[in-house]
C-alpha cells in the first residue's frame, strides 16, 4: 500500500488484504490517520466502526479490526495531511 503526500514518501505501514480489498487497523494506522490537532472526525469514528461519541478505550477495540478500502480513504481524507492512495482520484469543483 502506498501513500503520497505533498513530499511524495511511500508509507506501508498498513497490511493490506489484496484479495478482499481491506486494510488491518494497526496502531501505526491510527497514528497516521489523527488530525492535525491529534483527534478523529465524527466521519472517521463512523468508518472505524466506532459508536459517537467514543467511549474510552475505542482505539484498543478498533486495533485488529478489518475495514474496506473505501472506509480507508475516509480515514485518510479526514486527518487532513495531504496522503491520499495511489490511483484515488480528488474531486475538484471547477
Amino acid at each position: 500500500l502506498t501513500f503520497l503526500s505533498h513530499e511524495q514518501k511511500g508509507v506501508t505501514a498498513m497490511e493490506l488484504h489484496e484479495k478482499d480489498r481491506h486494510v488491518t487497523v494497526n496502531q501505526d494506522l491510527l497514528a497516521l490517520a489523527a488530525t492535525t490537532r491529534g483527534g478523529y472526525t465524527r466521519k472517521q469514528l463512523d468508518a472505524l466502526g466506532v459508536p459517537w461519541p467514543p467511549t474510552k478505550g475505542w482505539k484498543r477495540k478498533v486495533v485488529g479490526r478489518r475495514i474496506s478500502m473505501s472506509s480507508f480513504d475516509v480515514l485518510m481524507a479526514e486527518a487532513g495531511h495531504g496522503l491520499r492512495r495511489r490511483g484515488t482520484h480528488e474531486r475538484t469543483d471547477p
